[in-house]
């Protein structure tokens, strides 16, 4: 009866151990595959960060045509660093004869919309915005809007004539002037 007992216990140990070592089993592999899926996701997100594309450095201006029936071209606009596409980075200079430029590197980001537009400053600057018929925007942060409008380093000229000379002046209205 000794004996039948021992295998009889036997069977139930060796049944034991089989169940927990299936049950280790699935762990490990839920483990194993957690960390898988968190070994994917590393290589593709550094995969995705080494393949996104460098932002352009590219100075933009608007083409056009006269009389609609000629070549496109670009009708005395310049967008760069007094017409140096080497110096500045990222001007748009649309109309003729709009102007989008200063003199050095640090002149970037300029906007020149309009006949005559000109937006920069040959000093240092960038970020400058001229919109409109003759606008003049000549100073880091310089904003004019509208026909014949003038504004200084970080100060914003709005109205037709308006003028805004002085740091961070503000001039709204036709013929306003900002101090």
């Amino acid at each position: 009866m000794a004996s039948t007992d021992f295998q009889s216990g036997r069977a139930q140990e060796c049944e034991y151990l089989r169940s927990t070592s299936i049950s280790h089993a699935g762990e490990a592999m839920q483990k194993s595959g957690a960390r898988g899926l968190v070994f994917a996701a590393a290589i593709a997100l550094g995969m995705s960060v080494a393949l996104l594309p460098a932002p352009a450095f590219a100075q933009f201006i608007c083409g056009g045509s006269a009389d609609g029936t000629t070549n496109l071209g670009a009708q005395g606009a310049t967008a760069g660093a007094a017409g140096d596409p080497t110096k500045g980075t990222g001007n748009v200079a649309c109309g003729s004869k709009a102007s989008a430029s200063g003199s050095n590197t640090t002149n970037q980001a300029s906007t020149a919309i309009g006949s005559g537009a000109q937006a920069g400053n040959d000093a240092n600057g960038g970020g400058g915005t001229a919109v409109g018929a003759s606008a003049v925007a000549n100073a880091s942060n310089a904003t004019a809007i509208g026909f014949g409008s003038q504004s200084g380093s970080f100060a914003t000229a709005v109205g037709e004539g308006s003028t805004a000379p002085e740091f961070g002046a503000v001039a709204l209205g036709n013929d306003a002037h900002g101090l």
